[in-house]
């Protein structure tokens, strides 16, 4: 037995790793996907989590506000009135915003309720591959369920920096509007309470490795009712 006791705490050590690596993969469950979009508490709050996923890089000055780094949160309560400005903009047909109604967008996300999520794509492709499909379960529960009734949400798609920002640009409206009609489709969430939009690679989580993995991520912002 005194021969055995060190793999044993070998085996027992490894598994332990394991237990915490699948833990630390699992997506965010639908309760915890509402309670961060109801309180604005994590993500928005500065002290984000680093996720990959599907945003100019720092220090440009004509690149738009980034909303997965606000400089403020502050708590929008489900059901509270959308910004005015907003309003219009739900109807408008995908990828055909403005960059300055873009902009605008990404500042008023600044002081939402938001969180960031993994969704796995394939390589330059906007086909929602397997992997993502658990988190985007846990999505469509989220959003298509009583406490957030009535709500309507950003998806704001951004990519990392390799390709060029042109490329990237349209990838991530392509990803967007993938992931706004896997909620309609399968979860009968209303297409007027999603606005998807792309940023890209001008919005990194992480500004000092531009073509780190986390700058691979789609962002979900309550805007209100």
């Amino acid at each position: 037995m005194i021969s055995r006791s060190p793999r044993l705490l070998v085996a027992a050590l490894a598994l332990a790793l394991l237990a915490t690596t699948v833990h630390a993969q699992s997506p965010p469950s639908a309760d915890q996907i509402i309670e961060r979009l109801k309180s604005g508490q994590g993500e928005g709050t500065g002290a984000a989590r680093r996720t990959r996923g599907l945003s100019a890089p720092a220090g440009n000055p004509g690149a738009s506000p980034s909303p997965a780094n606000p400089a403020s949160a502050t708590e929008a309560p489900v059901g509270a009135p959308i910004e005015p400005k907003l309003d219009s903009l739900f109807v408008v047909p995908p990828g055909q915003l403005s960059t300055g109604q873009r902009n605008e967008v990404a500042a008023i996300a600044q002081a939402r309720p938001t969180i960031d999520l993994t969704i796995y794509f394939d390589f330059n492709s906007a086909e929602i591959s397997p992997k993502a499909v658990p988190t985007l379960v846990e999505l469509g529960k989220a959003l298509s369920s009583d406490a957030l009734k009535g709500t309507r949400f950003l998806l704001a798609g951004h990519t990392d920096a390799k390709g060029g920002n042109a490329y990237n640009l349209k990838l991530s409206q392509r990803r967007a509007d993938a992931i706004r009609q896997f909620l309609v489709a399968q979860f009968k969430v209303e297409e007027q309470r999603l606005l998807a939009i792309g940023y890209g690679e001008e919005q990194p989580k992480n500004t000092t490795n531009p073509i780190a993995d986390e700058n691979r991520r789609v962002q979900v912002v309550n805007f209100g009712g």
